[in-house]
């Protein structure tokens, strides 16, 4: 993950920039300079809350089984590395490239997931009532 957060304010100056760290400190800065990188340390962050915050809560949850995606992701053994020595990340074992719309045009969001090269894609066609059907589209060359 590349180290660098960019914000954009069209050239609009900003009062403050207020950083919240994962265990509760807090970083504020005032007046912030438009077009500069700021540099944030959290050695410089202070306690704000007297205990930490802690929280369990997960972004995703996990609905395969409730929705009937019966779908498992297969990664191949390809390391960018060999090809090109250069890049900065290994691009190939991010996990496979998604994309969601409404395909058949019935209302309901379908999705497409991607593989490796020499696996079949997978086009998962939602149903009315709520559930995913796994479509065989072949290998794609």
């Amino acid at each position: 993950m590349e180290p660098l957060l960019h914000f954009g304010f069209q050239n609009k100056a900003v009062d403050s920039i207020k950083v919240k760290w994962q265990d509760g400190k807090e970083q504020l800065i005032k007046n912030p300079l438009l077009n500069k990188l700021l540099t944030l340390d959290y050695k410089n962050a202070v306690q704000i809350n007297t205990q930490p915050v802690v929280s369990n809560a997960s972004l995703f949850t996990e609905c395969s089984k409730e929705k009937k995606i019966h779908y498992k992701h297969q990664e191949d053994e390809f390391v960018d590395f060999k090809l090109q020595p250069l890049m900065p990340h290994l691009l190939s074992h991010e996990g496979p490239g998604m994309s969601a719309g409404d395909v058949n045009g019935d209302g309901l969001e379908d999705f497409f997931v991607g593989v490796p090269q020499v696996l079949n894609p997978a086009f998962l066609h939602r149903k009315k009532m709520g559930y995913l059907q796994s479509m065989n589209l072949g290998i794609l060359i």
